[in-house]
């Protein structure tokens, strides 16, 4: 049922990220999936790597298309934001997810808390300080329906995504969409 035709971008494939989750000096790895779960492995030196996957409380989850580790929320410890792209049409597929490193090798997932659950077919993420105000800002590359996804997907169901990429910055505590004030609007993207 799914295939090139009804979903453009199936052979995207999925992202990869490298990041020091728990401040050993050892870079770990974070694998996003299309069609298979994302996994996270902890480095345990000497090329050996250990899935911490479910320990982590990394949810299982596919339709992944890209993957960032970045200290959202400042606190020294490196989180997971993971863009979502399914071709399923049911926004809950497509939420991003925000996983904040709790330390120990724990996450937790928050992405709706910092208000960065978009569900407009994410490909990738970038975080950084846009308005050099010390924390980091967030540009989020959506890619929506194509055409002949439109045509076979319900009105009401294409309506709901977000036709542009998204341009958010953190304002206490909260990650605050300044796409429409910055006049980033898309009207129609490839």
């Amino acid at each position: 049922m799914i295939n090139i035709f009804t979903w453009h971008f199936l052979y995207n494939g999925g992202g990869v990220a490298a990041g020091d989750i728990n401040n050993d000096g050892l870079p770990d790895l974070y694998f996003s999936g299309n069609m298979t779960p994302d996994k996270l492995y902890l480095n345990k030196g000497n090329f050996k790597f250990e899935d911490i996957t479910a320990k982590a409380g990394i949810g299982k989850q596919i339709w992944s298309s890209g993957v960032t580790l970045a200290d959202v929320n400042g606190d020294g410890l490196i989180d997971i934001y993971v863009c979502k792209n399914s071709p399923t049409g049911v926004p809950d597929n497509n939420r991003n997810k925000l996983y904040i490193n709790e330390g120990k090798n724990k996450f937790s997932e928050q992405a709706a808390k910092y208000g960065i659950d978009d569900i407009g077919f994410s490909t990738q993420a970038s975080f950084f300080d846009a308005d050099q105000d010390g924390d980091l800002d967030m540009f989020l590359v959506n890619q929506p329906f194509d055409e002949f996804a439109r045509l076979v997907n319900k009105p009401d169901v294409v309506a709901n995504y977000t036709q542009t990429n998204r341009f958010f910055f953190f304002e206490n505590g909260k990650y605050v969409d300044k796409t429409a004030v910055l006049g980033m609007l898309s009207s129609r993207m490839a």
